[in-house]
């Protein structure tokens, strides 16, 4: 479905497409840009970089988003370069399926990974009636 919106001719709206199976529960697809859903150990990386950058004396207005929007920035710039390097590099971490972030073979240092999340993942919502 997503491959079909990107297909449209503009403007293009996003929308979110739900789901409800015969038990109630509800799966939603995000059709179109939209924020990704973060874990618990993405929030707690980006959290740990900005805390240990704003340590920095030049970095005291540092923000969160500031982070990401360097990181995808410098991923961006390294894949218009590199972009076989960005794509094996890419594979590898998922295959992996690792805590800790690895960027061209080697850890990011400092950074510790965070412990696994226990417990089952919370159920979707149910659907109104």
């Amino acid at each position: 479905m997503g491959q079909a919106w990107e297909a449209l001719p503009e403007p293009r709206r996003q929308f979110n497409f739900y789901v409800i199976d015969p038990a109630g529960l509800v799966k939603v697809f995000y059709i179109g840009p939209h924020a990704p859903a973060l874990s618990p150990d993405d929030v707690q990386l980006v959290h740990r970089l900005w805390l240990n950058m704003r340590r920095d004396p030049s970095m005291p207005d540092l923000h969160h988003s500031d982070i990401i929007t360097y990181a995808l920035t410098r991923l961006a710039g390294q894949y218009a370069r590199e972009k076989q390097e960005i794509l094996r590099d890419l594979r590898t971490y998922r295959a992996a399926d690792a805590p800790a972030i690895r960027l061209g073979g080697h850890a990011l240092s400092g950074i510790p990974a965070t412990p696994p999340v226990t417990g089952e993942p919370p159920l979707p919502p149910k659907a109104p009636r």
